[in-house]
């Protein structure tokens, strides 16, 4: 999963997180995990937010298909409005 790949740490000896580009060390892995992904920026990083914040049943269903990131996103929202954050397992 892209979100996934892009939370993985850089490889080699890193002094600072700062590239030669003035962007996140996180910046340009979400940028280049959405390149090879071929996905968008945007929808690695709403994944990653759902990966972080969704409870564990939620994240199980978006892995395997059963549900899309908007309704994984749609959950939460739903959840959020109902009174609070399902507990995450």
């Amino acid at each position: 999963m892209a979100a996934k790949a892009a939370n993985l740490p850089h490889g080699g000896d890193r002094k600072s997180d700062q590239s030669a580009h003035g962007r996140s060390d996180a910046e340009n892995r979400v940028e280049s995990v959405a390149a090879v992904m071929k996905v968008s920026p945007r929808l690695v990083e709403r994944t990653k937010r759902i990966l972080k914040d969704a409870p564990a049943q939620v994240v199980k269903l978006m892995e395997h298909g059963p549900i899309t990131v908007d309704g994984a996103e749609s959950v939460m929202l739903h959840a959020a409005v109902e009174g609070g954050r399902p507990e995450r397992a």
